[in-house]
C-alpha cells in the first residue's frame, strides 16, 4: 500500500508538469556488492521544454539498500524519497528538469545525488543545452 501511494504521489508530480520523455528502454542503476553501476551522461539534448528520463535502480546485494538525501541542482527534480531498497527489489526513479527554473542558460551538465548507507552514493550525470 505504502509503494502504491508513493507510485501515486510520483505521477501525481510528473502530471503537473508537461513533460516531455526521453526515457530509454532500460537504463539500470545496480547497487552490487563491491559497486554501483551507473550509465553514462545521459544527454537531453537541446531542451525548450521540461523533460525527464527514467531509470530503475536495482539492489543485487544480500542486504537492503537505504537512499536519502536527494540533491538536486536548481530545475531539476528526481522523484525519489527516503527509503529501503530490499536486496533482489528495485524502484522506479523519474529525473529531468524545467527549463524555465534553470538559472544559467546554455550547455550544462549536472550532477543529481543520492545518498545511501554504503561507502558510495548514486551519481546520475545529465547534460544538455537551454537556448
Amino acid at each position: 500500500m505504502k509503494n502504491i501511494f508513493k507510485f501515486l504521489l510520483a505521477l501525481a508530480f510528473l502530471a503537473s508538469f508537461s513533460l516531455t520523455s526521453n526515457a530509454q528502454i532500460e537504463d539500470v542503476i545496480e547497487i552490487n556488492n563491491t559497486n554501483i553501476s551507473v550509465p553514462n551522461v545521459y544527454d537531453f539534448g537541446d531542451i525548450t521544454e521540461a523533460v525527464y528520463t527514467r531509470y530503475y535502480i536495482k539492489n543485487n546485494r544480500g542486504s537492503a539498500v537505504t537512499v536519502s538525501n536527494i540533491t538536486t541542482p536548481a530545475g531539476f527534480f528526481a522523484n525519489i524519497s527516503d527509503m529501503n531498497i530490499a536486496s533482489g527489489k528495485r524502484v522506479i526513479l523519474y529525473v529531468g528538469l524545467e527549463p524555465s527554473y534553470v538559472p544559467e542558460k546554455g550547455k550544462f551538465e549536472k550532477e543529481i545525488i543520492i545518498q545511501t548507507n554504503l561507502v558510495t552514493d548514486i551519481i546520475i550525470k545529465l547534460k544538455g543545452n537551454i537556448p
